[in-house]
């Protein structure tokens, strides 16, 4: 950090809670977010997959549909 810098410290809401950076709060929102965008993209991913299976497993009872009927 330069020496021209001070460090600014923010006060969090807690009971004997210890000051924080403003540097460390961003890097834990930063990381927070990081956490979040992959849970979404998890998600999106399992939802594609299952649509996917979904239609697999149509595909397939209208063939076996076909054939015996």
């Amino acid at each position: 950090m330069p020496k021209n810098q001070s460090v600014a410290y923010l006060r969090p809401t807690g009971i004997n809670m210890p000051l924080i950076t403003k540097f460390e709060l961003r890097r834990k929102v930063t990381r927070a977010n990081r956490k979040m965008s992959l849970k979404v993209e998890e998600e999106e991913e399992s939802e594609r997959k299952n649509k996917e299976y979904q239609e697999l497993t149509e595909k397939i009872s209208n063939a076996v549909k076909k054939q015996y009927l």
